[in-house]
């Protein structure tokens, strides 16, 4: 995973209105198990891929903003374990920085 990854994701996060005081995030994430964090990093990644689509972007070998192409935009099973863990961080890094503002997660048993 590279670090711009992450920095890319607090830097959004910062920019929040909500986050008016520093936090401390952490990435392990103990809250959820991996199998959760998996689910739903691959929503994370639908719904990113559906709203680019929804705006004309396509699938592209390289990422093209003129062209508005992107090689992300493909299904979840077909990215690479790293293009994975950009969406993985995302879930990881939110749920942190919820946790740390006070919120709490409860899991119903299914």
């Amino acid at each position: 995973m590279k670090n711009i990854t992450f920095a890319a994701v607090n830097f959004k996060l910062s920019s929040l209105p909500i986050m008016n005081r520093p936090i401390s995030l952490n990435i392990d994430c103990p809250v959820l198990p991996e199998q959760l964090i998996e689910l739903v990093a691959r929503d994370v990644h639908d719904q990113w891929a559906l709203e680019r689509q929804r705006q004309g972007w396509r699938r592209g070998e390289h990422r093209d903003d003129d062209k508005k192409e992107h090689p992300g935009i493909a299904p979840y099973d077909s990215l690479t374990n790293d293009e994975k863990e950009v969406d993985r961080v995302t879930v990881r890094t939110v749920i942190s920085s919820l946790l740390a503002q006070g919120a709490t997660i409860t899991l119903n048993d299914r």
